[in-house]
């Protein structure tokens, strides 16, 4: 077996990282409380702006997506707050599941994991939720591929006092997201996906009607105290509380400006051209697409049933064997005969190109 420094990572996450972003992160020895340290900061926070889509002050939190998540309902709740959840996959339900922990009244929506959000529909639960205050969604959702419509929810919850709080994670930075345009109210995203870099550090934007609701919250936070960093952050020598994981921020920092340099359209087209790709070559090796028949389906990952005969951990192990390729299997229902293959950040038509050459070869040995 190859060593795991050799690994292709064609998961959904962590992803691919460029070499110059591992190298940037060797090399940050710098202290969390520098100048130059601000300055790289600053640049970080500012280059972010436009894969967000906003003018709002990015909010850098010390902690995977995950912790994101959590901070985004310690921030803006108090108990016994009603919200409703669209939980079409893994991740969905964990907004639900961190919703009902701290308290609040969950209203889980939408909870098959091959079922789209019907905006009819959305319409009725929300008239039917009565003082609701927020809705919880994944942009995409790499447990189950499907691509949320955002700028639709968006337009329902932008006429009403409700706020719409987006998983981003897997999605900004690849996808085309409009914080500002949309009305989006809260979005998070995290370094290992899209921004092509370690696991560890998340990023958040809140619009005004957000931070409205800061001011209401009564629900227990310390670390992740969202206006404690937006005091850090917006300082003439930015930083963060506590001591900053600075050899993330420098990874983080090196990843965007190579975004930036390729240009975030023509990023998006190759993730949406990528994606396609796979999909159409898996499909002709006999893997379905998964789930079927969906209107839009995530740029950055797709989850496909393996053929009959064979079973996820079939194809994961050979690929890993014998090819120095790790991918997915499926999660919850879905682990045993469903494989998920990441396509996002530093993901290239070569690296699709082998998966797919290493997947036939596995299909031709085992046939």
């Amino acid at each position: 077996m190859l060593g795991a420094q050799d690994l292709l990572l064609m998961t959904p996450g962590p992803t691919k990282i460029p070499p110059s972003v591992q190298k940037a992160s060797g090399q940050a020895t710098m202290h969390h409380r520098s100048k130059p340290f601000a300055i790289m900061l600053g640049e970080l926070l500012e280059g972010l702006k436009p894969f967000f889509g906003t003018s709002q002050p990015i909010l850098p939190v010390h902690t995977t997506g995950r912790g994101a998540m959590e901070a985004a309902i310690t921030n803006l709740f108090s108990q016994g707050d009603p919200i409703l959840s669209i939980c079409n996959g893994k991740f969905g339900g964990f907004f639900a599941e961190i919703g009902e922990r701290y308290g609040c009244q969950v209203t889980r929506a939408f909870a098959s994991w091959e079922e789209e959000v019907e905006l009819s529909q959305l319409v009725k639960l929300i008239d039917s939720i009565p003082d609701l205050k927020a809705i919880t969604v994944v942009h995409s959702d790499t447990s189950s591929g499907i691509l949320n419509p955002i700028e639709q929810i968006a337009a329902l919850t932008k006429k009403r006092d409700i706020l719409l709080i987006v998983d981003g994670i897997s999605s900004i930075g690849s996808v085309p997201f409009e914080f500002d345009k949309w009305g989006v109210d809260v979005a998070i995203t995290a370094s290992q996906k899209g921004l092509m870099s370690f696991p560890g550090l998340a990023f958040v934007v809140l619009n005004d009607k957000a931070w409205k609701a800061e001011q209401t919250s009564t629900l227990p936070k310390f670390y992740t105290e969202f206006k404690e960093i937006l005091k850090s952050v917006t300082k003439p020598k930015p930083d963060t509380p506590g001591t900053t994981p600075v050899s993330l921020v420098a990874a983080v920092h090196e990843a965007v400006k190579l975004l930036t340099l390729e240009g975030k359209e023509n990023v998006f087209k190759r993730m949406e051209s990528n994606g396609a790709y796979l999909r159409q070559e898996m499909n002709q090796l006999g893997f379905q697409t998964y789930p079927p028949n969906l209107i839009e389906y995530s740029p950055t990952v797709s989850m496909f049933k393996v053929p009959e005969g064979y079973t996820s951990n079939d194809i994961q192990s050979f690929l890993q064997q014998h090819h120095g390729i790790f991918i997915a299997k499926g999660l919850g229902n879905y682990k045993d005969g469903f494989i998920r293959i990441g396509h996002m950040g530093d993901i290239r038509l070569s690296d699709i190109e082998r998966t797919i050459a290493a997947v036939k070869d596995g299909l031709t040995r085992e046939g």
